[in-house]
């Protein structure tokens, strides 16, 4: 049963990490990172599957080999979700539940951005 529940999550969590890829509210890579210890948990021909995928390269070994994003990848990646955000806020001004929806995500987006994944120097 616990391995099931793994396998669920570790699914979901990469349907919802590939949609990131073209919905930037979405987070990308903390979805994958979820993926990837889910899979780990669930089983080892998962977790070997997963990262030897190509969205797992693209998206995560970048990610964490650096240990972070560059405070210009930062503001580039707020920017562009700020933008996403007022269009569907414009979009949604109707709905109250739906504004409350989405500035719940903007929060939460932003509090990931400013405090949790961590601001490293750019390459050279």
């Amino acid at each position: 049963m616990k391995r099931a529940v793994w396998i669920v999550v570790g699914s979901l969590s990469f349907v919802l990490g590939t949609l990131g890829i073209f919905l930037p509210i979405l987070p990308t890579v903390p979805l994958y990172l979820l993926a990837s210890f889910s899979f780990l948990n669930s089983s080892e021909k998962l977790y070997k599957k997963f990262k030897s995928g190509k969205l797992y390269k693209r998206y995560l070994l970048k990610y964490l080999a650096k240990g972070g994003l560059s405070l210009h990848q930062k503001v580039l990646l707020i920017l562009f979700v700020s933008c996403q955000i007022a269009i569907a806020a414009f979009l949604l001004k109707n709905s109250i539940l739906g504004l409350i929806v989405v500035f719940a995500l903007y929060i939460g987006f932003l509090v990931s951005m400013l405090f949790i994944v961590k601001t490293v120097p750019p390459e050279k």
